[in-house]
């Protein structure tokens, strides 16, 4: 229900994020309908709870594999990649 309502928020031009735990928007005047507004409304912690999920989620894509090369090291070699 919630990945749906985010996507369809998303597909009406309003773009729904989470800035220091606080739900916010940001939309072209009179895309965010009353009905979306209630529906915002009464999923609100769930959409909080989702979008952190994401944002860990794409954090996690990110992480580079360890590599073989020391901390001291003067010079790389192909095998410490």
């Amino acid at each position: 229900m919630v990945r749906e309502l985010v996507q369809t928020l998303l597909e009406n031009g309003i773009h729904i994020y989470v800035e220091d735990g606080e739900l916010k928007y940001q939309a072209k005047k009179g895309r965010l309908t009353d009905y979306l507004r209630s529906l915002i409304k009464s999923n609100k912690l769930e959409i909080i709870c989702y979008l952190n999920d994401l944002q860990i989620q794409q954090s996690l894509k990110y992480i580079a594999p360890p590599n073989g090369i020391p901390g001291d090291c003067d010079q790389i070699t192909p095998e410490m990649l």
